[in-house]
């Protein structure tokens, strides 16, 4: 389906006003998707929309959307059926009369659908933010996840995938067809990383000196985003390069597993694990190097936020991450699940200083004109006015 691009120059007509909007997520931690909904509803929000998130009722999503003044509903939302937490988002839609529903995340999407199906909301659209039910290990339990999918599709307006080859994985899988389906890729505000401000600070709170090459990458320590390999391969650099130092930042269940593998691989000394960060502008300033050594991804954020911060990027050559590195242009690509190809490529951006700033000024030119959140906020209000004539909301 088409969705015709609006000039936000003009003001939106009350009809458009008149649309309630609730942006469903289940957890409220850092992660790509919790700041994906922050942009998102912040910038409906500036739009003049009716908008409000519901979320778990603590958290950083909380938190900034108070500062905000976005009205904020506490839900409790786990993978297994809990009824008395279902009944109360299916009257948190009925009693606030909300005509469209934009879930976010397998969790959320799974009982916000039913609920909204329940509750009688006209419009339900769903944001895959990575297929992940496709990459489990069990078969049978992958199977039963896609099957679920499939059902939900009957009860859903719109799909949308933050990549192309989100979509293509979907599609593949029968999810749902090319005429439900809207890839609108996320986005950042990119003024925001485009800052050295805080380079010093961060560099000496990491114990690197001037001469150091800082490889930082950030992200939930989770077994996707394969940190295994990325601390194999700081083992591998380190015993070639000794003006290098590693950060991770974020936690998350594999937090412990990662701290004591550093120590095995006897590599403490030379890597800092930050946990979590507010101050990600900052923190990415005073990196040298940015690697994202993902087993598979959506579009990640992260990525984008390396990329306008003017960031040397090695990340694996997955759905996703490659549709926003370039390989040898906006940084470097390596296959996923090798620490020797990791390696690699981390000490060629280290060497050669030369090729880490050519690819950096790519990386940010890119950043700037594909990936500013005021076009992932337009493209998907555009979408919500099309659902909304489609359903005789407007």
């Amino acid at each position: 389906m088409a969705v015709s691009v609006l000039s936000w120059g003009e003001q939106l007509s009350e009809q458009i006003r008149s649309m309630k909007i609730l942006e469903l997520i289940d957890d409220a931690y850092i992660g790509g998707g919790q700041r994906h909904v922050l942009l998102l509803a912040d910038g409906l929000k500036r739009r003049g929309v009716d908008v409000s998130v519901a979320c778990a009722p603590t958290g950083y999503l909380v938190d900034e959307f108070s500062k905000r003044s976005i009205a904020t509903y506490s839900v409790s939302l786990e993978n297994r059926l809990r009824p008395v937490q279902f009944f109360q988002l299916v009257r948190l839609l009925r009693d606030h009369r909300f005509t469209l529903i934009h879930t976010h995340g397998g969790t959320a999407g799974l009982w916000g659908r039913l609920a909204a199906f329940f509750a009688g909301v006209p419009a339900r659209i769903h944001t895959y933010h990575g297929i992940h039910a496709v990459y489990r290990a069990n078969p049978i339990t992958r199977w039963v996840l896609l099957t679920i999918e499939r059902f939900l599709l009957s009860l859903t307006s719109y799909i949308i995938c933050v990549s192309q080859g989100d979509s293509e994985l979907g599609m593949n899988h029968r999810l749902f067809d090319s005429n439900k389906v809207a890839v609108i890729p996320n986005g950042i505000e990119v003024s925001r990383f485009d800052t050295t401000a805080g380079r010093q600070r961060i560099r000496i709170e990491f114990g690197c000196t001037d001469s150091d090459v800082l490889i930082g990458s950030i992200g939930r320590l989770h077994f996707q985003k394969g940190f295994v390999y990325l601390l194999e391969a700081a083992q591998a650099v380190l015993q070639k390069r000794k003006n290098v130092r590693f950060v991770l930042v974020g936690d998350g269940p594999l937090s412990e597993m990662l701290v004591e593998k550093c120590t095995r691989l006897g590599i403490s000394s030379s890597v800092h694990f930050a946990g979590t960060r507010l101050d990600i502008p900052d923190v990415l300033s005073g990196f040298d190097i940015f690697v994202l050594p993902s087993l598979w991804e959506g579009l990640p954020l992260v990525l984008l936020e390396a990329s306008a911060a003017g960031k040397a990027i090695v990340a694996t050559a997955v759905d996703g991450s490659k549709e926003i590195v370039q390989d040898n242009e906006t940084g470097v690509l390596v296959p996923p699940e090798s620490p020797s190809a990791l390696a690699e490529a981390i000490i060629r951006l280290v060497d050669d200083k030369s090729f880490r700033e050519q690819v950096s000024r790519n990386a940010r030119a890119i950043a700037r004109e594909k990936y500013s959140a005021d076009k992932m906020v337009e493209d998907t209000m555009n979408l919500y006015i099309a659902m909304s004539k489609q359903h005789g909301i407007i």
